[in-house]
């Protein structure tokens, strides 16, 4: 499932259309480490390892001895300086950290951050792309496998801005996610709709022009990329009726 990167541990990332998706992405990802009897660091917000602890609860898994939990925001607080992510803070922080974890479990220890996410959402795409360029650097000491959770609204042009590029390229592996089903058959939809033309057509269209880090990304945000440069003016249009169509889709259907 993990891409192992050479001299370090693997990263990868998912990108959620909604944040209820990405709790229980994280869910499972903690889950299986627990199982495992590896040791698991959470860096997140306090609602997501609230609401974390009463998944594993509920499937009966506690482990306090190998599960660390940090609050993101505290942990930013600890190495942004004006608004950009200082390497000697961030490591002087994430060492011992990662030193703990690396000896208190089995196997390679799961880290799961959205500090990336925390200044993506804060309108800090720069230092989003930073940080992740530091984790990277980090992981070439620690053996860990890096998970990276984003939301990112699939039908706001806002989310498909230049930095993407760099968000998508700091990771081995763009995971799935379970909603993209849903988002694909809601642009299929609207382009259907809209310019006469299925996604399957676009994606056609866009397979040999698109960068290699467009080709790892879910096809129907591949495909916005492809609209935004071939179809502008249409865009706008697409994108609001797709979130219609979305709203209105039967629930179940990203299962």
């Amino acid at each position: 499932m993990f891409t192992q990167r050479n001299g370090g541990g693997s990263h990868f990332c998912q990108i959620h259309h909604e944040d209820e998706a990405l709790s229980e992405g994280v869910t499972r990802f903690v889950a299986t480490g627990i199982r495992n009897g590896q040791a698991v660091v959470v860096v997140a917000a306090p609602a997501r390892i609230d609401r974390l602890r009463e998944d594993l609860a509920d499937a009966g898994l506690f482990s306090d001895s190998t599960l660390t939990v940090i609050d993101s925001r505290e942990l930013l607080a600890r190495f942004m300086r004006q608004g950009t992510p200082d390497r000697a803070l961030f490591f002087a922080a994430l060492r011992p950290v990662l030193r703990h974890a690396a000896v208190i479990g089995t196997g390679q220890p799961r880290v799961y951050g959205e500090m990336v996410n925390d200044l993506w959402q804060d309108g800090n795409p720069q230092a989003a792309s930073h940080l992740e360029g530091l984790w990277n650097a980090l992981l070439e000491e620690y053996h860990c496998t890096l998970f990276c959770g984003y939301v990112l609204d699939a039908f706001d042009l806002r989310s498909y801005d230049g930095e993407l590029e760099g968000l998508c390229g700091a990771h081995a592996d763009i995971e799935p996610t379970r909603s993209d089903r849903k988002v694909r058959l809601a642009i299929d939809e609207a382009c259907l709709q809209v310019l006469g033309i299925h996604l399957s057509s676009i994606l056609r269209h866009s397979q040999s022009e698109c960068d290699a880090w467009h080709a790892r990304l879910p096809p129907a945000r591949r495909a916005i990329f492809w609209l935004k440069t071939n179809a502008p003016s249409r865009l706008g249009q697409v994108l609001g009726l797709a979130r219609d169509l979305y709203g209105q889709s039967p629930a179940g259907l990203d299962a």
